[in-house]
């Protein structure tokens, strides 16, 4: 019964270390198929450009607001 619970013990820490590392690899290939694809340089320009929407959005809500107190 011993033997068996050491076992035990030692293959949940096992399987601890191993979906551990294959989460490390998983990362790293996203991390690097990502860097590599410009994908973060394309989601900052969106980020801009909504920023810049936005703003846009904003003086033309305050323009209409002039106008109807006009």
């Amino acid at each position: 019964m011993d033997g068996v619970s050491n076992f035990g013990i030692a293959g949940i820490i096992t399987l601890l270390i191993f979906f551990i590392m294959i989460g490390l690899v998983l990362y790293l290939v996203f991390y690097l198929v990502m860097k590599r694809s410009g994908v973060k340089e394309e989601v900052s320009a969106l980020r801009m450009e909504v920023r810049v929407l936005q703003e846009e959005v904003e003086r033309n809500r305050r323009e209409v607001e002039n106008m109807k107190r006009r």
